[in-house]
């Protein structure tokens, strides 16, 4: 969370090769898309906030850390170092509502704002292929149906391999339970392909009850991928 990103890969000067730079670039973007930004990070991050920590007063993981951090005897004792991170009461300085609740919402804006320093930092590229355009001509219903989506070929001639790729996701809204029923995010792939400007979903990636997140990017003749697509989404009937 603090720092300026100079990390031991960045700092070793490996993103100064161009293939090792584009590669790191067509992933880190991939993790923008589907993972690392406010909605994905956020469900994420109030399933592991409902991992150790509850609204209802009982004492928790997240209590007990506290507490012994807020009143450890070091704090007490002529041995204990001085300065800003010593003294009782700290723990939840940062956290606008005195809570681990605070902390999580504190974590959530964090997201956007480094996400926008990522982009603007490492991701921006005005000579990447465009964002693709998808229809859907057939959402399945249930489990036995297929999908099939067709891309909007890039109308500048530029040759472009089309990467396809299908992932399961918690519908947002429903908070997933760490304990009892952990989340499901895009960034996991369930199925994907290269090359063709329309695809099918075979039925047997799917499963009844789920939400599907369908999407495709363009990688240029360079190895160069673009963001992804806006996603086409759909749930199979329980």
């Amino acid at each position: 969370m603090y720092g300026g990103g100079r990390e031991p890969f960045y700092q070793a000067g490996a993103l100064r090769h161009g293939k090792i730079r584009i590669e790191y670039q067509n992933r880190l973007r991939e993790l923008r898309d589907l993972l690392f930004n406010p909605e994905q990070t956020g469900v994420l991050i109030e399933e592991y906030t409902s991992l150790i920590a509850t609204r209802h007063g009982a004492l928790t993981f997240a209590e007990a850390d506290r507490r012994k951090w807020d009143y450890h005897p070091i704090h007490t004792s002529p041995h204990a170092m001085g300065g800003m991170k010593t003294r009782p009461g700290l723990y939840y300085t940062a956290s606008p509502s005195g809570d681990i609740f605070g902390m999580a919402q504190l974590m959530k804006r964090y997201v956007g704002t480094r996400g926008r320093q990522l982009d603007q930092r490492w991701l921006a590229n005005p000579s990447l292929p465009p964002k693709p355009k998808l229809t859907a001509d057939s959402i399945p219903k249930t489990a036995s149906e297929s999908a099939r989506v067709r891309c909007e070929v890039n109308s500048d001639g530029a040759p472009m391999n089309i990467q396809w790729r299908l992932g399961d996701v918690t519908p947002p809204g429903k908070a997933p339970n760490r304990k009892r029923h952990p989340g499901n995010y895009e960034v996991a792939t369930l199925w994907s392909t290269n090359g063709p400007t329309a695809v099918e979903i075979p039925p047997s990636v799917l499963r009844p009850g789920h939400t599907y997140r369908l999407r495709a990017r363009f990688q240029d003749a360079n190895g160069a991928s673009g963001h992804y697509s806006l996603p086409v989404q759909f749930t199979v009937a329980p």
